[in-house]
This record gives structure tokens, sequence and C-alpha cells, in this order.
């Protein structure tokens, strides 16, 4: 209950913020008082940023002091379009507009009374450096059923509209949609979008991609009383394969996933594999993305780790980003263990184990094949330790050559055959490429 209190949610260094994590709507109850919600975050590059606010009818207007405009008049400091030299500086997005492109869905903000609450997501261009974003109002603490559309790609533009953290599995399990389970956010570093699937801090703005035209539930319920980083522009075996794009043109860069489990097929998995939101700057930049067997372009793919598998990726160039590129395969040595794992180059005919060699560099060209490569993952590597006796185990395997290299010692161990065993596997005598 607020009554007469001044409450500000203080926001003083990044990643962490005040917030308040409420049951219910009815949980909070106003008679009087200022509530005050604070954002801080340190941009290294200038950039987009996206943001919003957890305060109900807040618009551009609460954040003139904290931004300059372009293609806003009035407020402070502010410029008109042709003052910024043919730029606007904010936009929106409607995605039943993207027709042909997803670029078609952005529309540019020209008042400073633009609204930006209510799970609102905003694209405003800001300057590096420190910002604390600052909002007073009343708080959004009602659940929000925000309408999304699958009219062309499918890509929605929102925010959490809380003053508090989002729950992301919490939030899935009520908006079964949003394929790949993934958010989207801008980073100003790699001028690329990268997917997440981590809870979601207030004041965040995000792209989800909806398979069909629906609305996308908020719920006070579904908000946790924990900090999670703010996007401002678990070790263990069997870790998601990483591919790392960077070139010798810009400092800019971008990753794509391969994650593995015994239950995903080789078709398109809704629910798993997330789709590819490009650079905003085609022309300058490179994506690296997979691509399935029904058409689709992904920045995460699923694939059974029981099943040999050939994967192909591309690597998009924009005509004015030409040069040398490096592809630093990260994680291998907990990516499907014990698997081969090659990489073909189709354009050139280089095979690179990459048990051996985890880096690839090659030249962009106009005319390599599209996609440009292969990457064959093999797993004939299936032993299989039984009990032949007391006290003795016996291995077998599907290829010949490794039982050669395998040897079992005991300690302990019992007349029943009970105690400690010790596989030794001895990695000087595997095939090339058998990790």
């Amino acid at each position: 209950t607020q009554n007469g209190a001044n409450i500000t949610l203080v926001s003083n260094s990044s990643n962490t913020a005040g917030l308040v994590k409420l049951n219910t709507a009815s949980d909070y109850s106003y008679s009087s008082g200022d509530f005050t919600v604070q954002r801080y975050y340190n941009g290294t590059e200038n950039g987009w940023r996206m943001v919003a606010a957890p305060i109900k009818s807040a618009t551009l207007a609460d954040w003139d002091d904290e931004f300059i405009y372009c293609g806003i008049s009035g407020g402070t400091g502010n410029y008109s379009y042709s003052g910024c030299g043919g730029f606007y500086s904010v936009y929106e997005y409607d995605e039943s507009a993207a027709n042909p492109g997803i670029d078609n869905g952005l529309s540019e903000v020209t008042s400073l009374g633009f609204g930006v609450s209510n799970a609102t997501g905003t694209l405003i261009y800001t300057s590096s450096g420190v910002t604390t974003i600052s909002v007073t109002g009343t708080p959004e603490f009602d659940d929000i059923a925000k309408s999304v559309t699958n009219v062309n790609d499918g890509w929605n533009l929102v925010a959490n509209p809380y003053p508090s953290t989002i729950d992301w599995f919490e939030f899935i399990a009520t908006n079964s949609n949003i394929t790949g389970n993934v958010w989207y956010a801008y980073s100003a570093d790699a001028a690329q979008y990268f997917d997440y699937s981590t809870n979601i801090p207030h004041t965040q703005g995000f792209w989800i991609n909806s398979n069909s035209s629906t609305n996308l539930n908020f719920s006070v319920s579904e908000t946790v009383a924990l900090q999670s980083a703010f996007i401002k522009s678990t070790n263990g075996i069997n870790l998601p394969l990483r591919l790392k794009l960077t070139n010798d043109v810009n400092p800019y860069y971008d990753f794509a996933r391969v994650i593995t489990g015994p239950y995903f097929s080789n078709d398109f998995e809704p629910n798993a594999d997330a789709l590819k939101l490009f650079t905003p700057y085609p022309d300058y930049n490179a994506n690296v993305y997979f691509l399935d067997n029904q058409g689709n372009n992904l920045a995460r793919t699923s694939i059974n780790n029981n099943v040999s598998e050939d994967l192909f990726f591309d690597v998009k160039v924009g005509q004015f980003a030409l040069g040398n590129y490096t592809i630093q395969f990260e994680n291998l040595e907990q990516f499907m263990i014990g698997s081969c794992i090659q990489l073909e180059d189709l354009h050139s005919g280089i095979i690179t184990d990459l048990r051996q060699d985890s880096i690839y560099t090659f030249a962009s060209d106009t005319i390599a094949p599209s996609p440009r490569f292969k990457l064959h993952i093999t797993v004939d590597y299936d032993i299989n330790v039984t009990k032949v006796g007391d006290g003795e185990l016996s291995v077998t395997s599907v290829e010949n050559d490794i039982p050669s290299a395998i040897s079992i010692t005991q300690q302990n161990v019992d007349e029943n055959g009970f105690g400690t065993y010790t596989i030794n596997l001895d990695r000087s005598s595997l095939p090339d490429g058998l990790y």
C-alpha cells in the first residue's frame, strides 16, 4: 500500500535495479505519493536501445531529459528530421505491415506523446556512455493481453510492462505461440540482434517471433524478485556448439548455435529452433546462420545427439563488408563428446577436422554457393560395458579399433563383483578426429 510515501526503484549500476514483486494486481493499492522507476545502462557504442516504461500512460516526453530525439518536434534539445540530416531516432513496429520485408514494418515516431508503456516496444537511437532513464507515475501491475500477429514473418516488438523481472519460463508456459522459446534484443557493439532465453528485466523491450495471430499474455504472477541482465545494445557436458563470426573489415560479429538432445528430430522444432533475426545493416555487416530441411534460416538449430547429421550453414556478407572472415567453433570439448566433427567449405573444397583445429578463416566471395558450408557430425562411437562374471567386465564397440584403446582396472572388488571399476581411455590410439 502506497499512502503518501515516495518510492524510487533505484538503478545506479549495470544490470541492477530496484524492483517490486507482486503475486496479483490486487496486491498493490495507491492513495498518494510518487512511484519512480529507474534503469541505468552504459552504452559502449552509439546505437539502438530497446526500452520501455513500467509506468502507466508513460510517453516519450518522460524521457525527454535523458534522450535527444531526431524527427520529433517540441521538447528540450530535440531536432527535426532535416536538422538530423534526414534521420529519425525513434521507431515503432507493426508486423502486419512488414511486407515485402521485415523493415517495412518499421514506422518513424514523430510525437513526444507516443506511448511507451502497456508492453509497447520501441527502438530509440542514443549515444554511448552512461544513461539513467527515469519515469514517475502509477506503476503497471495489471495483467495485459498484448496483440501480436503472424500476417507476414511473425516478428513483433514488445516489452516487459512491469517494474519487476519476468520469469521467462513462466512466460513461455503461458504463451506457446513464441517460436523457439527465445526473445531477441539488439547489440550495438555487434550491430546484430541476438536471441536469449533468460529472464527479462524491467524496462527491457524485446522481439519475439509469433507462430500465430493471437494475444501475448503478460501476468503479474509471472514476475520474480531476481535481477536479470539488461541488454543494452552453465558449464557442463554437452554444451551447445557456438559459431562466432568475426572479420578484418569492421568490429562487428555474429553467432549461431547447435544444441543437442535425445528427442530432437531433423525437422523444424518450433519450441527449440530459433529463427534468425538478421542485422538491420545488411550492406555493412555479415550474418552466420543454419538452414534446415524446410528452408528456415536459424540462429539456433537442434539435432538428435544419437544420430549422425550433416548441417548446412551460410555466411551472408553485405556488399560493403567483403573481406576475410573467421569462424571460431566454441565449446567443442563439451559438445557431443566422442563424435567426429568436420567442416567442409563447399566453395573451396577444404575439409577441416574441428577436433584438431577449431578456427576456420576464409575470404568472402560473391560467387560462392549458398549454403557455403557443411558440418559433418558422426556419432559412430557407441561403447557398451557389460558384466560377464564376478569381478569381470567386457567392452564392445561399433568401432573395431576403439576397444584396443580401452582398459579396465578394478579396486576393492568383493567376491560378488561389487566395487570400483575404472575405464581407462588411451586417446593417442584413437582414430583421427575422435575425441
